[in-house]
């Protein structure tokens, strides 16, 4: 396992966001995590990448506990994640906001890695263009960009494909696949159903803090509970 959540609580005041959540994540798997808005996805994403304090529980990451671990010791170890808004440095090139990306490579072999990740993300075109030239999707892959600059055993992303236009949808689903290929874990949360189905091994399902369920799509998507909590049936 790569990833393992044992008993996760956050409170805020009076108010439990995510009641003792544990679960594990397989080395090169792609887990999805779906939920009705305000179920603690996204507290969640910020438990694990360190971003908000834990109230309880543990995090180990790739063998290590990192339930007190500074956010940019979590990136340095190979844990890097995306945010459902995008927020690139709009005045810096496409270019630009890749390379400042915290590396310890020199300045040369980064920009080299840069042109790269921006080939296989097809906004090649773009790398000399101000980063607030981009379109919503655009800036979607920026953000999928600069996370690949640290070198992730794992990627969290938060809604990668919200707005997204259903073309760039997927070209994202291959993006992804061709770096699971690779080695990649990925954990992400998403409301479309019909990506979700395309793209993720297993699913985990939350509602109010909890976790309700977890399989297979076909698993999830029957389950009683869920459909009363998540599909309104």
């Amino acid at each position: 396992m790569i990833l393992e959540l044992q008993n996760i609580v956050k409170d805020f005041g009076g108010l439990r966001a995510v009641a003792k959540v544990s679960f594990t994540v397989k080395a090169g798997e792609i887990l999805g995590i779906i939920g009705p808005n305000g179920s603690g996805k996204s507290t969640l994403f910020n438990l694990i990448s360190r971003h908000i304090p834990l109230s309880s529980g543990r995090v180990i990451f790739d063998g290590r506990d990192i339930s007190n671990a500074p956010t940019h010791l979590c990136s340095r170890i190979g844990l890097s994640r995306t945010f459902q808004i995008p927020s690139p440095f709009t005045r810096m090139t496409v270019l630009e906001n890749l390379l400042a990306v915290y590396s310890p490579s020199p300045l040369p072999k980064m920009r080299i890695k840069a042109l790269e990740i921006l080939e296989m993300l097809k906004l090649s075109r773009l790398a000399n263009e101000r980063a607030d030239s981009c379109s919503g999707g655009q800036l979607k892959l920026l953000e999928i960009g600069r996370a690949l600059m640290t070198d992730p055993k794992m990627l969290l992303l938060d809604e990668c494909v919200a707005g997204v236009n259903p073309v760039l949808r997927q070209e994202i689903v291959a993006l992804l696949q061709t770096l699971r290929a690779k080695g990649l874990t990925i954990l992400l949360i998403e409301h479309d159903m019909d990506w979700v189905r395309q793209l993720c091994d297993r699913l985990i399902v939350m509602h109010q803090g909890e976790l309700i369920a977890q399989g297979s799509f076909e698993e999830v998507t029957k389950n009683a509970i869920v459909l009363e909590a998540y599909l309104g049936a």
